[in-house]
């Protein structure tokens, strides 16, 4: 069984049921930390539709917080979600800009991660 993540119309993901469910769980969690919007919303059990506009806002504040930490296990944790949500809004149109060499060597690993992510 698996999940349709949607922008609009078009399926951006198509994950396994398990990896859908505990990608949505962590956007919650992330947004509810923060008291945020998550740009995800349940339209059906197994379907998602993602807002690109306050999507892109968590994902922003995720993506400061991630560098802006020297805690490594945080840092760890948010990785997977943090490359994931960036593939999502690449195919939503929205792209990210790195400014670092760090952050330029994070980006390219979205290429990649979005290999492992059917749509």
């Amino acid at each position: 069984m698996s999940c349709l993540f949607r922008v609009g119309e078009e399926t951006v993901w198509a994950p396994s049921a398990e990896a859908g469910r505990l990608y949505v769980g962590m956007t919650k969690c992330l947004a509810a930390g923060g008291g945020r919007a998550t740009g995800v919303r349940t339209v059906a059990e197994d379907v998602f539709e993602i807002d690109p506009q306050p999507f892109d806002a968590l994902v922003e504040v995720a993506y400061k917080e991630y560098f802006a930490s020297t805690n490594q296990v945080y840092r760890s944790q948010l990785h997977g979600w943090l490359l994931t949500s960036l593939v999502l809004l690449a195919r939503a149109g929205v792209t990210v800009t790195p400014s670092t060499e760090e952050e330029r060597e994070f980006v390219e690993d979205i290429c990649e991660h979005a290999k492992a992510m059917p749509s």
